[in-house]
C-alpha cells in the first residue's frame, strides 16, 4: 500500500488482483450450478421408480423457482453488505444439502420438493453474488468478466445433467451415485473460496455537505454506487473506500 493510499484508505484494487484467484470462485459458480441442474435427467427414472404424475414432476421445477427468486433478491446485496466469501460458503453448504435431501428423494416426492427448494435458493444466490465477485477478481483484466462469469455457469449447467444422467443409467444405486459428484464438487469448492483474494467492499465514513453547507452522513452503496441520503439535498461528497477483511 502507498502513502497516499494510507491516508486516503484508498486501495488500487487492480494492482491487489490475483490474475487466476477468479478460477476459485468460478469453481464455487460452476459448483452450485452443477447441483442446480444435475435432476433434470432424473425425472423418468422417479416417474417410474416412485410412480410420479406430470403434475407431481411439473412441481418440482416450480418449487426450485419458488426458491431461486429470492436466492437473487437477496443473495447479491447480502453480500454487498457482508462480503462475497460470507455468501458464497453458506450457499455452497445449502447447495450440499439439496443434494442430500434429493438422495432421501428415493424414498418420498416429499424429499425431492425440499431438495429442488433449496437448489434454488443456493442457485440464486450464488449466481448473483458469484458473478459479481468474478467480476471484482477479474479487475486486471474487466473486459474477460463476462467470458469468465459465462464458462464458469456453462461447465456447471452442462456437466451436471451430464454426469448425473450417465451414473443414473450405467451405475449402481441410480438415485443415490448421480448426487455424489455435486457433494465431492461442492466440498472442493468450499474450501477453494477461502483462498480466493479478499476483495469485498466495505464504505468508510463518508463525509458530505448538502447545497446549503451542512455536513451528514451517506451510505454508499457498493453495488450500485449509489448515494442513500439521510436528507433530501443534493450533496458533494468525499469518500474513502477500504478492502474489506473478510474471512
Amino acid at each position: 500500500m502507498t502513502a497516499d493510499e494510507a491516508r486516503t484508505g484508498a486501495v488500487d484494487l487492480t494492482a491487489s488482483s490475483d490474475p487466476r484467484g477468479w478460477l476459485r470462485a468460478g469453481v464455487a459458480v460452476a459448483a452450485v450450478g452443477w447441483g442446480a441442474q444435475q435432476f433434470a435427467p432424473l425425472l423418468l427414472m422417479y416417474q417410474s421408480t416412485l410412480g410420479l404424475s406430470t403434475t407431481t414432476v411439473q412441481g418440482t421445477f416450480g418449487f426450485y423457482v419458488l426458491g431461486l427468486i429470492p436466492g437473487l433478491l437477496f443473495g447479491g446485496p447480502m453480500s454487498d453488505r457482508y462480503g462475497r466469501r460470507r455468501v458464497m460458503a453458506p450457499t455452497l453448504v445449502v447447495s450440499a444439502v439439496a443434494s442430500l435431501l434429493l438422495i432421501l428423494g428415493g424414498t418420498g416426492a416429499g424429499w425431492l420438493f425440499a431438495g429442488r427448494l433449496l437448489a434454488g435458493v443456493a442457485s440464486g444466490a450464488a449466481f448473483s453474488s458469484g458473478a459479481a465477485w468474478i467480476k471484482e477478481l477479474s479487475a486486471s483484466r474487466s473486459s474477460l468478466s463476462p467470458r469468465r462469469i459465462t464458462v464458469a455457469m456453462s461447465v456447471g449447467f452442462g456437466l451436471g445433467p451430464l454426469v448425473s444422467g450417465v451414473l443414473a443409467q450405467w451405475g449402481p444405486a441410480p438415485t443415490v451415485v448421480p448426487y455424489l459428484p455435486h457433494l465431492l464438487l461442492a466440498a472442493v469448492a468450499f474450501f477453494l473460496i477461502f483462498g480466493a483474494p479478499r476483495l469485498a467492499f466495505i464504505p468508510a465514513r463518508a463525509a458530505c455537505w448538502d447545497s446549503y453547507g451542512y455536513r451528514k452522513s451517506a451510505t454508499v452503496d457498493s453495488s450500485l454506487s449509489l448515494f442513500r441520503w439521510h436528507h433530501g439535498f443534493s450533496a458533494r461528497c468525499r469518500s474513502r473506500w477500504r478492502i474489506c477483511p473478510g474471512w
